[in-house]
């Protein structure tokens, strides 16, 4: 597999020349091509249920790239996969109490707080762009980015989600009492949130056309460890 992502700005863009980048793709020997289809909060293509998040009323900047892409100039077919952006900061300026939250309190600019991805609108409605992307492109796969925590799962919200999916009274803490950060229980407990957020896309998907949709992958960037690839990021 030779595969080229192509981001959002190229793709919502009216003056991409798709036969262009096609015969680019060819000339790079790509074998499947990536499309950034936009976060729920800013799509590449008229949303029914949620029309005021299209990047262009009235045109599908997705089905327009796929067209145009699906075959190399000389008949190969190639792999088609939607990336989904998981960020939501247009939703977080005009709801701040959506965003993650720091140790210190602030808020995140980006990223939904734990407990919105696992029991709130934000996850709600992420599942349901993942669902609603297989059933009207049915791509090879979708993946997904930006869904990772940095230092932003402290705030209240996200301290009765931990205590109820850990059995725990309060955060780890360390000896002067401060949120125990690196505690190997709060590394668990985000995994197993990020973890459900993917057991429900995997879950809608399969469910997609009448089953259809368990064709569709479903891939999540994560942070690497140069020093230890197989080990992963645990801090994320």
């Amino acid at each position: 597999v030779r595969s080229v992502s192509i981001d959002f700005g190229v793709v919502t863009d009216p003056e991409t020349d798709w036969e262009r980048v096609s015969a680019q793709l060819a000339d790079a020997r790509a074998t499947a091509v990536n499309l950034n289809a936009g976060r729920v909060e800013f799509t590449a293509f008229d949303w029914s249920a949620h029309p005021e998040a299209a990047a262009e009323e009235g045109t599908d900047h997705l089905a327009e790239a796929a067209r145009a892409l699906y075959e190399s100039p000389d008949g190969q077919q190639r792999a088609v996969t939607l990336i989904v952006d998981a960020f939501v900061p247009r939703w977080i300026e005009s709801d701040p109490s959506v965003a993650g939250t720091s140790v210190d309190g602030t808020r995140g600019a980006h990223g939904a707080s734990a407990s919105q991805l696992a029991e709130g609108e934000v996850g709600d409605r992420l599942i349901d762009y993942v669902t609603e992307l297989g059933e009207r492109y049915n791509p090879a796969s979708i993946e997904v980015t930006e869904l990772f925590f940095s230092g932003y799962t402290y705030g209240a919200d996200d301290l009765v989600l931990f205590k109820k999916m850990t059995g725990a009274q309060d955060w780890p803490r360390t000896g002067g009492g401060a949120i125990d950060t690196s505690a190997p229980a709060i590394a668990r407990w985000r995994t197993e949130v990020v973890a459900g957020v993917l057991d429900r896309m995997r879950e809608a998907l399969d469910g997609v056309r009448d089953g259809e949709g368990r064709g569709i992958g479903l891939t999540l960037d994560v942070r690497v460890d140069w020093e230890a690839p197989a080990t992963g990021s645990p801090t994320s």
